[in-house]
């Protein structure tokens, strides 16, 4: 299959056309890039600001951010909280509380890094690894942090 897209041209996709079409071009070898839409990944990933690239990957790691499908068809773009004999429970870094548990077979590709603004951001560099794990033990008040997030920003 061949597609032709002009430059700069957006097209919108149902959730589940967008998985089944990462899922099948990251299975070739190829990295896909979409916007960001939603809000469960707040504050590292912002809701039609942000653009991320989805890759092939060859191990999972709790921290990895990935495009996954729940058992219900559900579709998330969520950080990855543990990994467990071919299980993932995934959370949104914007969600205070759930999780969904996946299986390997079931995520599409892994966040490979982030366009903010039109500028790369490396998720391997030190300070995003950093404030992403910092962000994870902060989940008993992330409440408080995301109520004053949301009214700065």
């Amino acid at each position: 299959m061949t597609n032709s897209f002009e430059p700069g041209r957006t097209i919108q996709l149902p959730n589940i056309l967008l998985y089944n079409s990462v899922k099948e071009m990251v299975e070739e070898g190829h990295t896909v890039t979409f916007r960001v839409k939603g809000y469960s990944m707040t504050p590292f990933l912002i809701n039609e600001r942000d653009s991320v690239e989805v890759g092939p990957f060859q191990t999972l790691s709790k921290g990895d951010i990935v495009l996954g499908k729940t058992a219900d068809n559900h579709i998330v773009l969520h950080r990855i909280i543990s990994v467990n004999n071919g299980f993932v429970t995934l959370m949104g870094d914007g969600n205070l509380k759930g999780t969904e548990n996946i299986l390997t077979r079931d995520i599409a590709g892994i966040v490979k890094s982030a366009l903010r603004d039109g500028e790369k951001v490396d998720l391997n560099s030190s300070k995003w690894l950093l404030l992403s794990t910092v962000w994870s033990f902060l989940l008993p008040v992330r409440r408080i942090l995301l109520f004053f997030y949301r009214k700065i920003f």
